[in-house]
């Protein structure tokens, strides 16, 4: 079965396909499939390691009024990949997703992203979907992941299918005791 369009799984397809879009959202409540999803996309950019001048990350965790300058977000992406096929960009908890008032410079970035030369992702707690244009273009060169609560059956599946990977058997009754 495909994974939903804006399941935290796409970004498992997208890696296997080699078909890693420019630009990513990623948000929800479930900071373990933001945490993976990132992990991936810079394992799959970076399968040698990160420590590499092609990779930034803008961390807006513990500051109260963050500030984004969205500008020079695509100055730095529109700079070639020094030592990697792609540059990777990672801006976590920016704010500028969650109101209407950044919406034609998010459209800007949006539209001078190329397939080649950067991945941009956006690890926002709060994304006001009611901007439609925003959305619509984002859509269009992106992914919108969406890392939801997930129910006891879809995490019985994932703990299972995470112990095939490591080359391990878990029953159905050991999964469901470590979630």
């Amino acid at each position: 079965m495909a994974p939903d369009k804006n399941s935290w799984q796409i970004v498992g397809t997208d890696i296997n396909s080699d078909a890693i879009r420019p630009i990513y959202l990623v948000t929800g409540e479930e900071a373990f499939l933001v945490d993976h999803c990132l992990r991936n996309l810079r394992r799959a950019i970076f399968p040698q390691g990160d420590n590499t001048p092609d990779y930034m990350l803008y961390d807006f965790t513990d500051q109260a009024r963050p500030n984004l300058d969205i500008a020079q977000l695509a100055q730095d992406a529109s700079v070639p990949p020094f030592m990697a096929p792609r540059r990777l960009i990672i801006i976590k908890r920016s704010g500028v997703w969650s109101g209407a008032g950044r919406t034609e410079e998010l459209l800007n970035l949006i539209e001078s992203l190329d397939d080649l030369s950067a991945v941009v992702i956006f690890s926002e707690e709060k994304v006001d979907r009611r901007q439609r244009k925003l959305m619509t273009a984002l859509e269009n060169k992106g992914r919108l992941v969406d890392c939801k609560r997930q129910s006891a059956a879809e995490l019985r599946s994932w703990v299972s299918q995470y112990g095939k990977h490591l080359g391990l058997q878990i029953d159905n009754s050991a999964a469901y005791s470590l979630i």
